[in-house]
């Protein structure tokens, strides 16, 4: 859906093909191939996505300018040796 909640016919398009392409993998494919079709078309689907649509995904909110501005601060909720985790 656009700004002005109209469907973006390229988007569709591509949602359509990606439940054709997990629907294939699904029915044709062999051992793991047909247990991981959804998994590998979420991954497929995605890349695909971000390839065709590089200014319309959407970007975490915590990259958003605004989050940063706002004042709110991680915190940190541990660490251990080369591991550090942040909330």
């Amino acid at each position: 859906m656009t700004e002005r909640d109209a469907l973006n016919p390229s988007i569709a398009a591509l949602s359509a093909a990606t439940a054709l392409f997990v629907g294939l993998l699904y029915l044709k494919g062999r051992g793991w191939i047909s247990n991981f079709a959804l998994l590998l078309g979420m991954i497929v689907g995605w890349i695909v996505f971000e390839w065709l649509f590089p200014d319309t995904a959407p970007r975490h909110a915590l990259l958003r300018p605004s989050f940063r501005r706002s004042g709110i601060r991680l915190v940190s909720l541990g660490s251990a040796p080369g591991l550090k985790l942040e909330l």
